[in-house]
């Protein structure tokens, strides 16, 4: 079973900075750093969770409302000093991180993509040396994979729908669920099913136990557990 920093190793820097990006990459504990990525509205992809800026920073901006020029003017607040000093990274610099540390970019995308964009979006990421693309929207999923029959996929959800994972086994698309869908009748149906198996957010040591005698392939962690 191998560990992903939920986005950077974010138990010890903010979520989604470059601090937490270079933490997570210089552990030895993850495989991979997942991250979520927006677009501008000057087609710039930016990494941050949210739509808006308003939960870590003094601002509140929409992310595809705004231009990147005013975004990189936020501030977001700093764990560990509490002060607004960090600022919001590019999709960029994140895979110019994961590619130095040798970790998997395990990319988030949060809103709906259309074509035009999901075309930008291929063309971003064509400089990493490892990605998998995720996402709670499965047609964004389908989009990419009409477009690239290689590049590995996982559609995040916390619902049991046979329906969607027959959609993703047909297309290839392997699965990140919430922890709470896994148990020993799940995983014996998802093995059955040639899935690769992610789930999210572990943060304790006797859930990761459970999961890795489950044989889960990935959990995504905050970075809580105490690593072996």
């Amino acid at each position: 079973m191998k560990y992903i920093a939920h986005r950077g190793y974010s138990s010890k820097a903010t979520e989604n900075t470059i601090e937490a990006a270079i933490l997570a990459g210089k552990s030895k504990y993850f495989y991979g750093i997942e991250y979520d990525i927006h677009l501008t509205k000057d087609n710039k992809f930016i990494v941050h969770h949210d739509f808006t800026t308003e939960r870590l920073s003094e601002l509140n901006l929409t992310i595809k409302e705004s231009t990147y020029s005013e975004l990189s003017k936020v501030k977001l607040i700093n764990k560990t000093t509490k002060e607004y000093n960090l600022d919001i990274p590019l999709l960029d610099e994140y895979i110019n991180i994961c590619n130095k540390h040798d970790k998997v970019n395990v990319i988030e995308i949060k809103p709906i993509f259309n074509d035009e964009e999901i075309d930008l979006f291929l063309n971003e990421i064509k400089k990493a040396n490892n990605v998998i693309v995720i996402s709670f929207n499965l047609n964004n999923l389908l989009k990419i994979r009409k477009l690239n029959s290689n590049i590995k996929l996982q559609y995040l959800t916390g619902e049991f729908n046979k329906e969607n994972f027959k959609i993703c086994k047909d297309n290839n698309i392997d699965l990140d669920l919430n922890y709470a869908l896994i148990n020993k009748e799940n995983i014996e149906y998802f093995k059955e099913n040639n899935f690769i198996v992610n789930c999210w957010t572990v943060n304790n040591n006797e859930l990761a136990n459970k999961l890795s005698n489950l044989k889960v392939d990935f959990i995504t962690t905050d970075g809580l557990l105490e690593y072996k």
